[in-house]
């Protein structure tokens, strides 16, 4: 101990500053990791959320279109139709299928559709409007079918249905 120090009393002292000091909360490394991890987790998250809230508005159309297939297969039964395709069912021939053959739902800030039953039974749901990232193109168009026992068996009409191409319905 001349007064001198020695470089094994330089790395010891070093060593025992860096054991006593407290942490003091995140380094900017550890927060630009975890901005990152949100980053990837919003990005895969809001897409899908989208697409459900999109399917969400659409069901209101698709309920409006079941209903009318109620009111379609009541009419083939009236008519006595046991197979093929359907011919004559419309408001004419059938009272349980609305006049003019068409049926308007205008809700306040909601999707706002045309449901309309065709002489071949044809049940189509039509937007009136653009509404939140729902076109006037994305129809619902359903086609009947008679089996035996006057079983009807609806099948998206997948050629001009545009509600397919906007991922907004299955076939059901």
């Amino acid at each position: 101990m001349n007064g001198k120090i020695t470089e094994l009393e330089v790395i010891f002292v070093v060593t025992r500053n860096k054991k006593n000091r407290k942490s003091a909360g995140f380094s900017l490394l550890e927060f630009l990791a975890v901005m990152v991890l949100v980053a990837v987790l919003a990005l895969i998250a809001i897409p899908t959320y989208d697409s459900y809230i999109k399917k969400a508005r659409y069901q209101g159309l698709i309920i409006a279109v079941d209903a009318m297939k109620l009111n379609v297969a009541a009419c083939v039964q009236k008519l006595g139709i046991t197979s093929g395709g359907i011919t004559g069912v419309g408001p004419i021939n059938c009272s349980e299928i609305p006049i003019g053959s068409s049926v308007s739902y205008t809700p306040a800030n909601a999707l706002q559709y045309t449901v309309a039953v065709g002489d071949d039974g044809k049940t189509v749901g039509v937007p009136i409007q653009n509404f939140k990232g729902i076109s006037q193109a994305d129809t619902y168009i359903l086609t009947p079918t008679v089996s035996a026992g006057n079983v009807v068996t609806w099948t998206l009409d997948t050629a001009n249905s545009g509600c397919i191409a906007s991922n907004l319905c299955d076939n059901p």
